[in-house]
């Protein structure tokens, strides 16, 4: 009789901690008693509006502090077009923190993209888009590799005090690069860096005189390269290259 009353108290006491486990938890998750008073936002950059950020996880947020699914509050914010990167935290008893990070823009993509510096291809509204980026145009498979280029290019340039104003790299993967001052330059598929060094050596001592009638350059040859002249001016000749 004892070890049947012992054994009647201890699932008892198993019954009545459950129970208060149970209790507890439904307090903790009542949203009326733990509510998000505060969020808290450390954005990098700042292109996205701090009511765009709120908005976007104001649904996740109304199940209280215990109940708010971060994974689903991140995924929110990251459909927003300029965000990055999103970590979010919980501070007690009623803080969300979120600390985010903004593409940084390189490039516009095509008519309605932008190239971020790590290669990413994102879609902000067309008014968002920065004036003065470089164009690029390419397949989206080779983002990471036209940034990579791009980065060598510029320093490639750096002596002819020249900029980038149109990047091109076809399905082919044949190079174009269309010059701040209007002058192309073809570049092919191959022996890229070689053929960008052979225009940098020679265009400040050869071709700078000559750009405000140059069209493109050509340089898919071994050892020369091809003017292509503008209206009225001379028919493209081949010139070999001057040491």
């Amino acid at each position: 009789m004892k070890q049947y009353v012992k054994h009647f108290l201890n699932i008892s006491f198993i019954i009545a901690i459950g129970w208060g486990l149970l209790v507890v938890i439904q307090y903790l998750q009542n949203p009326n008693h733990f509510p998000i008073k505060k969020i808290e936002i450390h954005l990098l950059n700042g292109k996205t509006k701090s009511e765009d950020i709120t908005n976007a996880i104001t649904a996740e947020l109304a199940g209280g502090f215990f109940k708010v699914n971060i994974e689903a509050v991140k995924n929110n914010l990251l459909s927003l077009p300029w965000l990055a990167e999103v970590m979010v935290k919980r501070d007690w008893p009623d803080t969300i923190i979120l600390e985010i990070k903004e593409h940084t823009a390189l490039a516009q993509w095509g008519q309605a993209g932008i190239l971020d510096t790590e290669g990413v291809v994102f879609y902000p509204a067309a008014a968002e888009i920065p004036l003065n980026l470089p164009l690029f145009f390419g397949p989206a498979s080779r983002s990471k590799e036209m940034v990579k280029e791009y980065l060598k290019i510029l320093q490639a340039l750096h002596t002819t005090h020249l900029s980038v104003k149109e990047l091109l790299l076809s399905n082919q993967g044949a190079w174009e690069i269309k010059l701040d001052n209007e002058i192309k330059l073809i570049l092919g598929k191959t022996a890229f860096n070689e053929r960008l060094g052979r225009f940098t050596k020679i265009y400040r001592k050869h071709l700078q005189v000559l750009q405000p009638a140059v069209a493109y350059i050509d340089l898919r040859y071994t050892n020369g390269l091809a003017l292509g002249w503008k209206a009225g001016h001379s028919r493209p000749i081949i010139s070999e290259v001057i040491e």
